[in-house]
């Protein structure tokens, strides 16, 4: 199975952006992903987990998930006003990376330690691991976009989630002394399950 190596992805890029419905239905796809991300934060925390950092990832998420969602209705007016499939770019595909991530993740952490230490380390590093994503992914999407003179730009959004990445770590770090071996591994998951998602994206972008 090929790798979405960085070409891969700009290549993905060039072929979809000059397509406005399905370009839209990607943003919204990414909207969708930052709307989930935001939920499951709240989700995953007791009440005492709420501290002043994870409150502000989740309102950060949710606009990012706010930004996504605009972007598409200014590619594609009067477009993407839910999330239903057929206003998603491999929706199901997309739903199910996430999901297999989250539930993949807190699975392996409940097999090593108890669930009140697995639950605020799945946050950590399910987290980590889509920030890692955003790294590669959110860079070379705005490229193409200035490239294509779209008038979108994620430098704002790019500079947040390399933020939120440096939290994560040191979160991680103050409490897992297995850190460095199991960012290894969520970080090898988290490739395998966005490499099966790719393939479909990339299978909609060369539809045309």
């Amino acid at each position: 199975m090929m790798k979405p190596h960085p070409e891969r992805l700009e290549s993905f890029f060039e072929s979809l952006i000059p397509q406005p419905e399905r370009h839209a239905r990607w943003l919204n796809t990414v909207s969708m992903l930052e709307a989930t991300g935001a939920r499951k934060i709240w989700k995953s925390q007791g009440k005492d987990g709420l501290n002043e950092q994870i409150l502000r990832h989740a309102v950060e998420e949710s606009r990012h998930a706010l930004f996504f969602k605009r972007a598409a209705q200014r590619v594609q007016p009067g477009s993407c006003e839910g999330y239903d499939d057929h206003e998603l770019l491999e929706g199901r595909a997309a739903r199910h990376y996430f999901q297999s991530l989250d539930y993949g993740i807190y699975e392996r952490l409940l097999d090593a330690m108890p669930e009140s230490k697995a639950k605020p380390l799945a946050y950590l590093y399910v987290t980590l691991a889509i920030e890692v994503r955003a790294q590669t992914l959110y860079p070379i999407y705005n490229k193409v976009l200035r490239r294509h003179r779209i008038p979108v730009t994620l430098r704002g959004i790019i500079e947040e989630e390399d933020q939120h990445l440096a939290e994560m770590i040191e979160g991680i770090d103050a409490l897992d002394p297995d850190a460095a071996a199991r960012r290894v591994e969520f970080e090898a998951f988290e490739m395998d399950l966005f490499e099966d998602f790719f393939i479909q994206l990339n299978a909609q972008a060369e539809a045309a």
